[in-house]
């Protein structure tokens, strides 16, 4: 609780810093300075972001009470990160079946997760290099890319809170996927990565009781 209470508090009272030096950071001549710093400073702002999707998961329970169609709630959010492909001059597609694929959750969660693996996606492989979401009858979401992929001993540990593999070069907290995992538990589903034909990772989020 101690733990929880601190987490919370501490994200909070970074968020606004981050938000007046976001502000300073747009006022300044435009240059590779300007531009490095606004890397850094959106790095720290998802950052204090997992933090307090993590303390939300952890305070009270999450109502998994809806019926949700999972091809429109993850087409919402695939529509929300294409601007952030685009500028990396990814392409970005999203495939479904033609009706709907229902299952019982919460949807700003399953939208939320959705968000993590894709913006993991786009953190831990190559510019220019493409990101695919699928959604399925099964019921089941995955997102395929085209980066290094997972060493087979780090695909469990990587949905550990402040895990991060060795071998990747980008920064981060180590929680994106750590949030995916407890929202896929929530729901009764599965996260999980596997090797993509050709290179790559496929990442999902199975659900395994869907009634």
């Amino acid at each position: 609780d101690v733990e929880r209470r601190f987490t919370t508090d501490a994200a909070h009272e970074l968020r606004t810093p981050v938000a007046v030096l976001t502000a300073r950071i747009d006022m300044l001549p435009e240059g590779p300075a300007k531009e490095s710093l606004a890397q850094d400073t959106a790095r720290l702002s998802r950052s204090v972001s997992q933090l307090l999707q993590v303390a939300r998961l952890d305070s009270k329970p999450l109502a998994i009470d809806e019926d949700i169609d999972l091809s429109r709630v993850v087409r919402h959010a695939v529509a929300l990160l294409a601007p952030l492909a685009m500028q990396e001059g990814r392409r970005m597609e999203m495939t479904a079946p033609n009706r709907p694929v229902m299952v019982r959750g919460n949807a700003q969660a399953i939208a939320l997760a959705v968000t993590n693996l894709v913006e993991n996606a786009l953190a831990h492989t190559p510019a220019g290099t493409p990101i695919d979401v699928q959604v399925t009858s099964d019921p089941a979401i995955y997102v395929l890319d085209r980066g290094q992929g997972v060493p087979a001993d780090e695909r469990m540990a990587i949905f550990e809170r402040f895990q991060r593999s060795p071998n990747t070069a980008s920064s981060g907290t180590g929680l994106g996927l750590a949030i995916v995992a407890e929202i896929a538990t929530r729901h009764h589903a599965v996260a999980s990565v596997e090797p993509r034909a050709g290179g790559g990772s496929v990442f999902a989020i199975r659900w395994v009781n869907p009634a």
